[in-house]
């Protein structure tokens, strides 16, 4: 909860600062309908996550694009009973919808399926499939002739059937609420 607070405050500071400079010339924004590469981090219900992501340029008066993403996750009641981690991957496609909030910022709504290929020592299974959805603000925060950088947050959820049946109690750690933050370039 820490850490979504401290996220929360810099967001909030990052939309100040971009809204004072509504009036500059934004043609150092003409990249951000282009494809773009981004990292980012978060927890999907109680389990931290790294991942990477390529979008696609924007469709439809630029307002739409899709999403590819690769994650790791620590599963934290592995670690909790064992002292020590285990991980799970995602892969998702998504299709993600923008409006502008103001020059420098725009909120975004990103939809689809996410596939988990977990850690032999966590599940039986070879890959369990899920949907999420996340919404969240991106603003920009670099500008240049050769691209963008955002930084982006959201909230949202997911839900697949994933279980953990080589633990004792079978925990589920696919469903559950998801918190992200990171960083987009816009060649």
């Amino acid at each position: 909860m820490r850490s979504f607070l401290m996220v929360a405050l810099l967001s909030g500071f990052l939309l100040v600062h971009a809204a004072g400079y509504a009036q500059e010339n934004i043609d150092a924004l003409k990249h951000i309908h282009h494809f773009s590469l981004g990292v980012s981090g978060g927890e999907f219900a109680d389990n931290s996550w790294a991942g990477v992501e390529i979008s696609s340029p924007g469709i439809f008066h630029n307002r739409v694009c899709f999403r590819l993403k690769g994650n790791m996750h620590w599963l934290e009641q592995y670690k909790a009973r064992y002292n020590h981690w285990a991980r799970f991957s995602t892969l998702a496609a998504s299709v993600v919808v923008y409006t502008n909030i103001n020059e420098r910022a725009r909120w975004f709504f990103d939809v689809g399926p996410f596939f988990i290929v977990p850690q032999d020592k966590i599940s039986d299974r070879k890959y369990t499939c899920g949907i999420s959805g996340t919404g969240g603000v991106e603003v920009f925060v670099l500008h240049s002739e050769q691209g963008n950088l955002s930084y982006h947050f959201g909230i949202g959820a997911g839900y697949a059937k994933g279980y953990a049946d080589k633990l004792e109690d079978k925990p589920c750690y696919s469903n559950g609420l998801i918190f992200s933050n990171g960083f987009r370039f816009y060649f």
